[in-house]
């Protein structure tokens, strides 16, 4: 009965420490998931900027415009 205790006790530590580990990823999934909802957002407003920024430059006399913007790496696109 004593050796039953001892590897019903180990089994349940075992499965404690999966536990734990399993929270710890699940934790960092959802850091991950908050930072990838962030960084989209970002994008979006960098987009939008570039896009404004665009419109007034077109508004402005040739000689004084400013090459076109982009907020994006093109060997990523």
């Amino acid at each position: 009965m004593k050796e039953v205790d001892t590897r019903s006790n180990a089994v349940q530590q075992r499965l404690n420490d999966k536990q734990k580990r399993f929270h710890a990823y699940c934790e960092q999934s959802k850091k991950l998931r908050d930072v990838a909802t962030s960084l989209r957002c970002l994008d979006q407003s960098l987009t939008e900027l570039a896009d404004r920024m665009r419109a007034i430059n077109l508004c402005l006399p040739p000689d004084d415009q400013l090459r076109p913007l982009s907020f994006r790496d093109k060997s990523i696109e």
